[in-house]
């Protein structure tokens, strides 16, 4: 430290201060100034900096006159991304609605947009979408034409990417969310048959439906006998039974 105060006595003077300016990159808020010298070493600490925004700093040396150095110090720096909450509400037979809010609404940069995946349980992707923040809080996300009794998972992730392109984007993954959607009546079962054993009995077989739409816990057969009234000469009628068979 010694040193760095030798070589600062003899360049820039010892009453120079060493200033650094911070400010938004898009130039929409106010900026900040700092100073310092090697005689009086301290952190310099900038504070309420919005979570997301991109950054511009400038140091340069002032001397006691007010002289400001020619050769300036240019750099851009991003916040880290600012956390979100995202939760899943109205989960029906065939939809559901996802809403996301910033965690701290005035400390995160409205410039942050918010990505959505939503993918079914065979891995295929329903919704990709980015949505920008509305007054802090991110429009509704409705999910409609979803599959009953269906497992969903929902991956978010907040990304910041505004300002020049020197400012590096910055991103958020937050809480991976899985729902299911409410159960539904079962579709129509598969390759059913009857075999006849002998006149008084007769063999039903069949196979799942492919959408269960739910918990199948047991079948319900629904046997119906129709009469058929046969006329003959003799003016006598014999009867006939069919069966009609609803599982």
């Amino acid at each position: 430290m010694s040193r760095m105060r030798d070589i600062w006595n003899k360049v820039v003077g010892p009453e120079s201060q060493l200033q650094m300016r911070l400010f938004p990159a898009d130039g929409t808020g106010k900026g900040r100034r700092l100073h310092g010298d090697p005689h009086n070493a301290s952190s310099l600490v900038v504070e309420a900096l919005k979570k997301g925004t991109c950054y511009k700093v400038q140091i340069f040396t002032v001397t006691k006159s007010g002289i400001v150095s020619e050769t300036r110090f240019n750099d851009f720096f991003r916040m880290s991304a600012p956390p979100a909450n995202v939760s899943v509400h109205s989960i029906t037979r065939t939809s559901a609605i996802l809403e996301s809010v910033f965690v701290s609404p005035e400390e995160a940069d409205p410039e942050c947009h918010l990505k959505a995946v939503v993918m079914d349980m065979h891995s295929h992707v329903v919704l990709d979408k980015t949505l920008k923040p509305q007054a802090a809080v991110f429009p509704p996300i409705e999910l409609n034409g979803l599959r009953p009794y269906h497992k969903y998972t929902v991956s978010t992730k907040i990304v910041c990417s505004s300002g020049p392109s020197e400012c590096i984007p910055s991103s958020k993954a937050l809480r991976q969310l899985s729902f299911s959607t409410m159960q539904d009546k079962p579709g129509p079962v598969l390759s059913f048959s009857v075999r006849p054993l002998n006149p008084y009995s007769a063999q039903l077989t069949w196979l799942p439906p492919a959408l269960p739409n739910g918990i199948l816990t047991h079948y319900v057969v629904d046997v119906r006998p129709e009469v058929t009234l046969i006329l003959r000469r003799e003016n006598q009628c014999k009867q006939n039974f069919h069966y009609n068979l609803i599982v």
